[in-house]
């Protein structure tokens, strides 16, 4: 390997002397680590005045949190470390580094029959991240209190000491709620809720898990087939005679989460007639031959039947998972979307069909032994086999449905399991009272000349204690104590929240609707809201009502000189981009509210752009 580096850069010079174009000869192999580090050095110093710098909104330098993951890329294990901070109304991931896992103790080297290996404990991992943090960044130890948060997958939250030695490091109290938190991914431990189920991790799953393992076996045969040569050649040319859809096959990945490999199934469904073709005429024996398993396992009445079970069950926990893992949602909407999803997983109805779109539609196909004009055949499974001999199984609509029914009981207990353990307090705590979605539906209600659109009252009461505790919090911070300027105090509590509350009802029902209602709320259908007139007032708000599965609702409104109302979905990435970039926004607010606010979204969020990194 380093003779052809040598050659390709002896290549490269002699090019260069021929005045070929060949870019920056200076960039070699041998100079681009030195570049690097020469980048790295203003990068850093870059990352520090951003970290220190005062936000217009708060009169703070940005609060942020810390995402973590230890992995093993190549022969070394390292830690890599990122700071999610809010700066100027973006949330930007600042890589910091990664530094290595395991090193050797140097007090052992000398003996060699002693040496010992440190690192990897929960204590250790702790120190790497403050102490890379210190080294990378330049921040001064004090400005450790500004570190409120951290999302980590499962080895960093079920690690004895390793959120305790976190809080020690910054200086706060281990023994609070809020401080520091190690709030475990949602992608992850949503995850498990299938996982769980598919590896038996209960004697009672034992059912659901040969039902999805079963699935999964009869759905890379399309893989084992039709993905390379002369199967996906074969693919192709039938699906370019037929004109019909034809994605190309794809493996069930073990170690992808549920939300990736559910993909592979949406592609055999919108392609399943095009793959049966292409299997048969891969083997032509395989239609006339009544032995052939194969045949069976991808055009059997069982396995369509199992193929859009699990798409509309499955389907809302993907939707949940993608949204978890986005960069922008703040951390305690894992409690309102787990909530959502166990709500809808409840509501679904294996015989009467209720909540799965894709079987009610095709009910009547299957049991024609039918689906998108292609014939399907009985259900059967080879469940044993030796010695040339072959036992079958047949599985009718009847066993499918109990196998489904058994399916969803087993994964709504596998979600209730982990949505109680795995999710910190701070988030069931913050959505308790900084749910935006949450408050605007309180907000509810039609204007009336004789009385106020909504219930005074209980938007008064909604969450007022949750909010206390937070508020409480973040006053004992060392910073915000010594800030000077803030007035943050668990005293005034419900008046720094009643400020924020009416903030919000003038987003719909005063005068900063066209300031910044008309921007966090985005239409769905009808005129759009940033086209309304300076005269346009909001006559009704409602939440819509939607038997398909929502995250969250959206809400109908009805405006004063519009015959049609609209549906609008509320975006609550844009309120908080508009807390620390629009002078309108966090001047009404004031800087209490706006620190308050920072701190919450910095408690923790998604782990994905670690994965990434």
């Amino acid at each position: 390997m380093k003779g052809a580096a040598l050659h390709y850069e002896s290549v490269i010079a002699l090019l260069k002397a021929c005045r070929v174009d060949v870019g920056d000869i200076g960039h070699s192999r041998n100079n681009f680590p030195e570049i690097l580090r020469a980048a790295t050095v203003v990068i850093c110093q870059r990352n520090n005045q951003m970290l220190l710098q005062p936000l217009l909104s708060t009169g703070l330098p940005p609060h942020f949190y810390i995402t973590a993951n230890k992995s093993t890329v190549n022969r070394h294990t390292n830690q890599a470390i990122l700071l999610i901070v809010n700066f100027n109304g973006k949330r930007i991931a600042v890589p910091v580094g990664a530094p290595p896992v395991y090193s050797v103790d140097v007090n052992s080297v000398d003996d060699t029959s002693q040496v010992q290996l440190i690192g990897g404990s929960a204590v250790e991992l702790a120190d790497s991240i403050i102490n890379t943090i210190l080294e990378k960044t330049g921040l001064p130890d004090h400005h450790l209190t500004r570190l409120t948060g951290a999302t980590c997958d499962g080895q960093y939250v079920v690690l004895s000491g390793f959120a305790a030695r976190l809080a020690e490091r910054v200086g706060v109290s281990s023994e609070r709620a809020f401080a520091v938190p190690v709030t475990w991914d949602a992608g992850h431990w949503m995850n498990l809720v299938v996982t769980d189920v598919r590896s038996v991790k209960q004697q009672t799953f034992k059912g659901s898990a040969q039902l999805l393992n079963t699935f999964i076996k009869r759905c890379n045969v399309f893989n084992d087939e039709l993905q390379h040569g002369k199967g996906y050649a074969m693919l192709r040319a039938i699906s370019e005679s037929n004109k019909s859809t034809a994605h190309a096959p794809k493996s069930y990945a073990q170690h992808r989460f549920m939300s990736s490999n559910y993909q592979q199934w949406l592609s055999i469904e919108k392609s399943l007639p095009t793959l049966v073709a292409g299997f048969h005429m891969m083997n032509p024996r395989s239609k006339d031959d009544p032995n052939e398993e194969l045949k069976f396992m991808i055009q059997g009445q069982d396995f369509v039947y199992d193929l859009l079970f699990l798409l509309d069950f499955l389907g809302p926990l993907v939707q949940v998972m993608n949204a978890l893992q986005n960069f922008t949602v703040p951390i305690w909407k894992q409690v309102k979307f787990s909530n959502s999803l166990i709500e809808h997983w409840k509501s679904i109805s294996v015989e009467t069909l209720a909540g799965l779109p894709r079987l009610s539609q095709h009910e009547t196909e299957l049991q024609d032994l039918k689906y998108k004009e292609m014939d399907l055949l009985p259900g059967y499974l080879v469940v044993h086999q030796e010695k040339g001999k072959i036992a079958w199984e047949a599985r009718e609509l009847k066993e499918c449905r109990a196998s489904a029914e058994k399916f969803r009981k087993d994964l709504l207990h596998s979600l209730n399991e982990p949505s109680s353990s795995c999710i910190h307090e701070a988030c069931t705590t913050l959505e308790k009272c900084l749910d935006l979605h949450s408050i605007y539906t309180v907000m509810c209600g039609e204007r009336s000349e004789t009385k106020c659109p909504y219930d005074k009252v209980k938007l008064h009461l909604h969450g007022i204690s949750s909010f206390k505790k937070f508020v409480n919090y973040v006053s004992n911070l060392p910073h915000v104590r010594e800030s000077g300027f803030l007035n943050i105090n668990s005293v005034l509590s419900n008046s720094l929240f009643d400020k924020l509350k009416e903030f919000l009802v003038s987003t719909i029902w005063g005068e900063l609707l066209h300031v910044v209602g008309t921007e966090i709320f985005h239409q769905l259908s009808g005129e759009p809201m940033s086209k309304l007139g300076n005269d346009s007032t909001v006559e009704k708000l409602t939440e819509e009502t939607n038997a398909s599965f929502q995250l969250q609702k959206n809400f109908v409104v009805k405006i004063s000189n519009k015959d049609e109302p609209l549906t609008v979905a509320l975006n609550e990435g844009v309120f908080y981009s508009l807390i620390f970039s629009k002078e309108e926004v966090y001047t009404v607010l004031g800087k209490d509210l706006c620190t308050l606010l920072d701190v919450s979204l910095c408690l923790g969020g998604s782990e994905a752009v670690a994965e990434s990194y």
